[in-house]
């Protein structure tokens, strides 16, 4: 990895390279503290695979994935253990779940959807388990 320093300490977009020298990815540092937007890319096709934030070292903001084709794959918030929203996409892009965590969780309505974009079906939850 190669991080510009600012008084011996790591400041500004560090760039990670791969064993060949490609680069996999980027991470924002502020006086030697992941904060910012971070990149992870598939080291076989160098597409996005994660786009994260990080806020004084700790994950927070939003989190997305990608199919190794780069058509997003889910987007949420990154810190997974509280409140939260989930939107996932199939790999035609079409949006595939819409929903929210509680403290992890599934929690309030989920909506799920086909390839075509078709509502298929509504799941109402409580803490992770399915509403009665």
């Amino acid at each position: 990895m190669e991080v510009p320093l600012e008084d011996g300490l790591k400041s500004g977009n560090g760039i990670l390279l791969g064993e060949d020298g490609n680069i996999v990815g980027i991470r924002h540092y502020k006086s030697d503290t992941l904060n910012g937007f971070g990149l992870l890319l598939n080291e076989n096709t160098f597409k996005p695979k994660h786009i994260y934030q990080s806020k004084n070292g700790k994950p927070e903001g939003v989190l997305i994935n990608f199919y190794d084709s780069g058509i997003i794959k889910k987007f949420r918030t990154a810190d997974i253990f509280n409140d939260s929203q989930i939107l996932e996409f199939h790999e035609n892009g079409v949006i595939k779940e819409i929903g929210q965590t509680k403290k992890g969780k599934a929690h309030g309505t989920f909506f799920y959807f086909d390839v075509n974009g078709k509502l298929e079906k509504r799941v109402e939850y409580e803490e992770g388990n399915i509403a009665k």
